[in-house]
Parts: C-alpha cells; structure tokens; sequence
C-alpha cells in the first residue's frame, strides 16, 4: 500500500512467499490477511530485496480463553475412558489372588453387615465344589434352609453336590435360636465348640476327599465366649483342616472389638476385607487382599456388585479375559 492505495498483491505459496515486481523505491505499508486476521508492517524499498515479516498467532490473545475448555473436554475424554467399567465373573478373583486360594490355608472375610461378606463366602464354596472339592458349610446366622434359597437367588444351585455328598451342611442357628434342627448334622449348643470340633472333623471324613470347611459366622461366637478360646478353636480346626490340604474359611463382622479381630486374622493365611460405601449413586461394594502368606496377591480395592443371576461380578477397568490374565498372574 502506499497510502491508501493498493500498489501491489499477491497470495503466498506454500513455503510462505510471495514475489512481487517493478515496485518503485519508496515508502510503503504491508496489509497481510491471514486466518481471518489482518497485520500490518511499514517498508522501506531502495532495491530489490527479500523482506520477512514476522505475523504474530492469530487469536492471540483469545487462546488462554479458547484453550481452558479444550483442555478441560480433553480431560474430560480421558477420565470417561478411564472410568469406563465392565463386569468380570467371578473368576476374576484368581486374578486378584494370583491363581485362586492355595490349598492348605485359612482365610478370613471381615466385613460390615451387607458388604457380601457372606456372599463372597458362598461363591468360594461353589468354586470349591465346582472344582470337586468337598464342602462343609456351618452356619450360625442362618437356618440351612434359607442358606440353600440364597445359593438358587445367585444361579448356584447345589442340590446336586448335597446329594452327591460333596457338600455338608452344620446347623448352628437352631441352637442359637433355642428351636430343634432339620438339619442330619445340628450342634445343641452354640457355646459347645468341642462339639462342633467332632462334627467338622467328621463331616470332612464322610466327604471322603479334600474337604473345605466354610464357617458363617464367628462374630456370635465372639459374643458368647472368650475371644481366646474361639481363636483357640479356630487354631486348632485350621491345623485339622490343612493337614488334609483343606482349607478353612470364615467371616467375621467388623463391629466385634478390634483386637479380637486382629487375634484372627493374625492366626489366618489370607485375609479378605469387605466394604458397603455409600455414595451420591448408591451404596457400592468393593473387597481387597489385605493378606496372602507366601502368595503374590493384588492388594488394591476393586469393586463388585451382586446379582440375582451371576452372584459376584468384579467392576474393573479392562475386559476380563481369562486366558491372558491368568497368563500374566
């Protein structure tokens, strides 16, 4: 331009030149357009010449207002990509532990009332009998009866196994209850645990095999006696049962005095913790392996859900692929 008026013009090429001829020495001024923006830049032209005029961002200025929300969707992507859940059977539990419970050991589930403590305990047996292992189930909260009704609501039917002999039932809860069992195998008193020693060990022997002992609940047992002798006892039932290669398993409530609590998991192999949380969107369930003597594990929180049909489903990040997994395990 020379004043206002427009001597010259011309488009860039690709590399961002642009020639222009037979311009007479003088003063002028550079109007560039780019981007919808426009620059200017005064000249001075004596002779021919190579100018390079330095156009600034365009939207400078905007950019930091312009950027915050690009940012922030970008992060937003991410987050939902990470948080993106999908449901693992059951199985993904011997992920969790590495290739599942060894033989030979005693584990403790300690929980709140309704973190699926309990639940958690009769996916284990099934896994247990599934792999043609005997079971023997006692029960103190809970008649038999209503025990084998939760098993069918969570798609774990184990009539077949109970016929089979593979799964025992020990009815506590009568006695607890002061009400005479159903049950072939009942205890008359809850406070008679040299009893329930002679009914355990003799359930394991008419199994006739491995026989894993799960033990629903010791919490009424730690508010009726002496905290030493139920850990006494369950000492004494962990070394009968391993030395068959079986395992023992057992729940326990988390209200009972903390080192009451501490007593038993002190004496087990592997430790189990159950969570009931309540958030804006409901009440969540998680579980980690707070302990798994001479075993890798994996120590973090992952959360579960429990459903008429599946029992169990593990809440993760990536897709459940048995095969690989267990490779990587």
């Amino acid at each position: 331009l020379s004043g206002s008026r427009a001597v010259s013009s011309g488009v860039t090429n690709s590399s961002g030149s642009v020639i222009f001829t037979q311009i007479p020495p003088g003063h002028y001024a550079a109007d560039v357009q780019y981007l919808g923006v426009a620059f200017g830049s005064n000249l001075t032209i004596d002779h021919s010449t190579s100018t390079t005029i330095q156009v600034p961002i365009p939207y400078q200025a905007q950019l930091p207002y312009v950027a915050i929300p690009i940012i922030g969707l970008a992060a937003t992507a991410v987050v939902m990509r990470r948080r993106k859940i999908y449901e693992s059977p059951f199985d993904y539990f011997d992920v969790l532990t590495k290739g599942g419970l060894p033989d030979s050991c005693t584990t403790t589930i300690a929980g709140s009332s309704g973190s699926g403590k309990t639940v958690l305990m009769i996916s284990l047996a099934h896994q247990t009998l599934k792999a043609e292992r005997g079971c023997v189930f006692v029960t103190n909260v809970e008649l038999p009866t209503n025990t084998r009704t939760t098993m069918k609501a969570l798609g774990m039917d184990m009539s077949d196994y109970e016929e089979r002999g593979k799964l025992i039932f020990i009815d506590c809860y009568s006695a607890l209850s002061g009400t005479s069992s159903k049950e072939k195998k009942a205890l008359a008193s809850i406070t008679d645990l040299t009893g329930l020693g002679i009914l355990i060990t003799a359930s394991i022997e008419e199994i006739r095999g491995i026989g894993d002992v799960y033990f629903d609940s010791l919490t009424p047992l730690f508010t009726t006696l002496k905290s030493d002798y139920v850990v006494s006892f369950l000492q004494s039932m962990g070394a009968k049962v391993k030395s068959n290669h079986g395992r023992l398993c057992a729940t326990i409530g988390t209200t009972l005095d903390k080192e009451a609590i501490s007593k038993v998991e002190e004496t087990s192999d592997c430790v189990i913790e159950t969570q009931l949380v309540e958030t804006r969107s409901g009440q969540r369930r998680r579980l980690r392996i707070k302990k798994l003597r001479g075993h890798p594990y994996v120590d973090t929180w992952t959360r579960f859900k429990i459903s008429g049909e599946r029992g169990i489903s593990f809440l993760t990040n990536k897709p459940y692929n048995s095969r690989r997994q267990q490779t990587e395990g």
